[in-house]
This record gives C-alpha cells, structure tokens and sequence, in this order.
C-alpha cells in the first residue's frame, strides 16, 4: 500500500475519532451542526461557528486530544467576537451612527438586531453593514 494511501486511511481514520469525541462533549453537541473539521496529514483544520471562547477552547482542547491529530488550525469564531464586530461595523457606519441604541446578539452566527426604530434605509443599511462581518450567517432585524 502506497504512503498516500495510508496517509488517506489515517486521516479518515483521525476525522471518524475526532467527530466521535466531539459528540461525547454535551457542551460541544449543541453546535456540532455549525462545526467542520478537515483533516489531512493529521493536522485538524476546525472552523464554523461556537457559542463562546469556553466552547471555543473545548473544541480545540478536544481535537487536540484525539488519537491520529498532530496540529489543530483553529478557524472557528465565537458568538461574543461576532457581537463586537457587528456593534463596531454599526458604529463605524455614518447613516448609523445616529442610533446608539441598536443592540446586536448572536446565537452560532445567526445575529438579531433589536433596539432602535429605523427607516427602510436604515434598516438596509444595518443589515449589509452586518451581512459583511466574519462569521454571520443570517441577520434578523427587529428595528420597526
């Protein structure tokens, strides 16, 4: 059998155990859905989305201890950077900054604006501003 094929069986083999020992761990279950994982020459590549830094480094915690995994590339963003980015593109943005009572709160990705009442420009605006930062998947708007 060729280096590479045993490379490929292995790396098979580590993405089977790390899936396995990511859903032993209830904390990381809940988000396993919004987590991925590619492994190739037993370096564990993660990205997707977690609910915080905990979870975050649970993640990688549990990747790193699991047989056939050598490097773990953390690429994985966690609802509280998300937060920040999205308050901070808000406030960055001039048509905007007027309203400083928007509130912005994420559940893996998924980014709900509620505070402020805003006009139909506004409330394009903030969602665009907000499509645009790393990590959001999908924006709810309660802004009327």
């Amino acid at each position: 059998m060729s280096q590479e094929m045993l490379m490929v069986e292995s790396d098979v083999d580590a993405y089977a155990a790390v899936m396995a020992a990511l859903e032993r761990v209830p904390m990381i279950r809940a988000a396993l859905s919004q987590i991925y994982v590619v492994v190739r020459n037993g370096a564990a590549t993660v990205s997707g989305n977690v609910l915080s830094q905990i979870m975050r480094r649970a993640v990688v915690y549990t990747l790193a201890a699991t047989p056939g995994i050598n490097k773990v590339v953390d690429q994985l963003i966690d609802d509280t950077q998300i937060d920040r980015a999205v308050a901070k593109a808000l406030s960055a943005e001039p048509l905007l900054t007027p309203h400083t009572g928007i509130i912005v709160s994420t559940y893996l990705g998924m980014v709900k604006l509620t505070g402020d009442k805003l006009n139909a420009a506004e409330q394009t605006k903030a969602r665009d501003v907000t499509q645009r930062v790393s990590g959001v998947r999908e924006v709810v708007l309660q802004l009327d």
